[in-house]
């Protein structure tokens, strides 16, 4: 698992330690990794990992550049993700579901299109995103926490 937002107290970072909690607690072995602290995941790990799960908030239409970044270094070595066969993205939008749309879901068309390329011919792009998630309530993130708990939880 690779986060990339500078804030340690973010709701990116709770949706992190909630899909962490939830892969471990349904038997999954999970390395995390968080950009913004200095951690970047080995070469080693990526490329014996079958899942890749990024956590990211979508800014200006597009991800943080720790992220792009750390992405590119990854596709520069194509090996890395042969292993690959589930690519689940967790991001938050502060836009609504029809801007994202109308503008472009760039972030969703990168990770189809050069990264889930280099992954295992069967591999599957998983896209969890949270739209509006500067104007909802307190309630309304809790929930979407939950349900992303659960869907990861059952995907194990």
């Amino acid at each position: 698992m690779v986060q990339s937002h500078p804030v340690d107290t973010s709701y990116n970072a709770a949706l992190m330690d909630r899909a962490v909690q939830a892969l471990a607690d349904s038997g999954s072995h999970v390395d995390a990794y968080r950009l913004a602290q200095g951690e970047t995941p080995p070469a080693q790990v990526v490329s014996t990992a079958n899942r890749l799960v990024l956590v990211y908030p979508t800014w200006a239409a597009g991800m943080p550049a720790q992220m792009l970044h750390w992405l590119h270094t990854v596709l520069d070595q194509p090996e890395l993700l042969a292993n690959t066969t589930r690519l689940d993205a967790i991001t938050t939008h502060g836009s609504s579901r029809f801007v994202n749309w109308a503008q472009g879901p760039w972030g969703k068309r990168y990770l189809r299109t050069p990264v889930l390329k280099r992954c295992s011919p069967s591999a599957r792009l998983y896209w969890h995103p949270l739209y509006k998630v500067d104007r909802l309530a307190p309630e309304s993130l809790t929930r979407h926490l939950n349900k992303l708990e659960a869907r990861l939880a059952a995907s194990g």
